[in-house]
This record gives C-alpha cells, sequence and structure tokens, in this order.
C-alpha cells in the first residue's frame, strides 16, 4: 500500500449503493455528510449502472469533494461499495469520476468492505458488526484481535426495494432463503453499522432531528426491532418522514433495510444489535494507517 499522508487535514468519501458519505478529519475531530443518491437503483433487475444514477452520484461526489478542499483537506480518498463493484459498467462511474473530479475511486472487495466496518465498528476490538447497505449486507466477527467470519450477501436496502416494493410478506419470504447463505454465524455482541442501522436507531428514539451522540450506542432488542419493522411496514415514505428525522429517499427503502437487519438477527439468534456510529468511514481510516 502507498503511503499516506494522514497527520494533515483529509477527507474520505464512501460511495455507497444508496448513500455517498463524507468524513472530513481535522486532528481527532471527525465530522460527517451524507447525500442519498440510489446509485445501485435498479440493480435487483440488471447488472447495470442507470446513466442518471451516474450521472446524480458523481454530481455529489464533486460537491463533496469541493467542500472538503475549501475546509482544508489537503488529500481526499475515495472508495466504492457494492454498486461499482458488482456492476458491468462500474467502470463507466469510475472513469467520470476521475475525468470530472479528478478523484481516483478505489472499489473495494465484499471481503473488504465487511472488514472496513467491522475495523470501525470495534475500533481494534473484538465483536461482531452487521452492515445493511443498498446492494450488499455484510457480516464479520473478530475474536483475539482476529477476524474469524465475513460473508457479504449481494442484496440490500436498495436491491429488496426495487425487487419487492414495500410487500412485506415477499420480503421477509426471500429473506429467509437469503440469510441462509450466511453459513454458520459466530455468537457474540454485533454492532449495527450503515445509514439503515442509524435510521433504525433515530426511529426507535423518535428522533425529529438527528443526533449521532444518541444513535451511536443505542441497543436495540429483537422484540423492539419486530416492533419497529411493524411499524415502519404500515406507514408510507411520506409518513415516516413527516413522524422521524428519516429523508425522503432513505423512507422509501428503510422498511425493507429493517426487514433485512430484522431477518440476520433471527437467523443469528441475536437478541439485540447495537448500533455505532463508528463504520467503515473509520474502518478505511485504519486501512490507510490513520489512528483514531
Amino acid at each position: 500500500m502507498m503511503k499516506n499522508n494522514l497527520t494533515n487535514p483529509f477527507a474520505i468519501i464512501d460511495i455507497g449503493s444508496n448513500s455517498v458519505r463524507c468524513m472530513f478529519v481535522s486532528g481527532n475531530k471527525r465530522d460527517k455528510v451524507t447525500i442519498s443518491t440510489r446509485l445501485g437503483e435498479g440493480l435487483s433487475f440488471s447488472n447495470t449502472l442507470n446513466k442518471n444514477a451516474i450521472d446524480r452520484t458523481v454530481k455529489v461526489v464533486a460537491t463533496l469533494y469541493a467542500n472538503a478542499i475549501k475546509r482544508g483537506a489537503q488529500t481526499i480518498y475515495a472508495f466504492a461499495t457494492a454498486a461499482v463493484r458488482n456492476s458491468v459498467n462500474g467502470c463507466d462511474f469510475t472513469n467520470k469520476v476521475k475525468n470530472e473530479v479528478g478523484l481516483t475511486v478505489d472499489v473495494v472487495s465484499g471481503e473488504l468492505e465487511a472488514e472496513l466496518a467491522l475495523n470501525g465498528a470495534v475500533l481494534g476490538g473484538d465483536g461482531g458488526v452487521i452492515d445493511v447497505g443498498g446492494a450488499s449486507s455484510e457480516i464479520s466477527f473478530k475474536k483475539h484481535g482476529a477476524k474469524i467470519y465475513g460473508y457479504s450477501l449481494p442484496w440490500g436496502a436498495v436491491k429488496i426495494f426495487d425487487a419487492f416494493g414495500t410487500d412485506k410478506e415477499n420480503i421477509f419470504n426471500a429473506l429467509k432463503g437469503l440469510t441462509a447463505n450466511y453459513g454458520q454465524i459466530p455468537s457474540g455482541n454485533y454492532y449495527a453499522v450503515g445509514g439503515t442501522a442509524t435510521s433504525l436507531a433515530s426511529v426507535d428514539l423518535a428522533l425529529t432531528e438527528y443526533d449521532p451522540n444518541l444513535v451511536n450506542g443505542h441497543y436495540i432488542s429483537i422484540n423492539r426491532m419486530e416492533e419497529i419493522s411493524n411499524e415502519l411496514f404500515s406507514l408510507t415514505p411520506s409518513e415516516i418522514c413527516a413522524k422521524y428525522c428519516v429523508g425522503e429517499k432513505r423512507a422509501e427503502i428503510i422498511a425493507g433495510g429493517s426487514a433485512i437487519i430484522l431477518s440476520i438477527m433471527r437467523y443469528a439468534n441475536l437478541s439485540g444489535i447495537t448500533v455505532s456510529e463508528n463504520d467503515n468511514l473509520e474502518g478505511y481510516m485504519l486501512y490507510l494507517g490513520g489512528k483514531i
């Protein structure tokens, strides 16, 4: 790996299947911004990224890049996950980012994506992580400092929404078969990271304005997750937006995202999960050689 200068202010851009996030780092301070672009839209029907999705996502990457430069970032790193990794034209997206923004995008493997989320959540310690994204859902586990389990399921909240909408019965029936692909999941304490998990925490906390300090470390039992999921399936996206601090694009997919997490909890016999604000952005920072 190349030597990275992480002494001066820098930024990391995470290009996900549903959202683009940027973490600006200066000294011990880390600030995050999230913008939903739905890059993975339609990937449940096709393995090709939609041109409109590419264009709107590149535009957001350019905006986040420019804002990071204005804030004093000396270096900006970018990585992309399942939507770009699993599409046949992922290079169209990365080339467009390179040509229009001047930024090289690191397309990470499913295994590395799981490791990034794990290391970000446990910050070098032991435990497990569930990372439900837009086009994939990773589970990984670390024991005695070593990763002993990791699997990336190529289904996430956006793909579930594209395939089934908000049809609760069909979603849970499909997830019964999909979660079996995880095989033997180690028992232990699990963190949940990513936009789906943090949105579910804000729903559980009944937040009307997002507060990362309240979300970070929030525990949700499996019984409570059942209640949250049932409520989300009973509401329209506009009703979800009106009641909770969930954005419009996230509101469309949050019921399906809750179904994925709940199905994983059932399959792995988890009594609950702890939501973490620390995720693959922190994990990528550690991967670059930084310290938290």
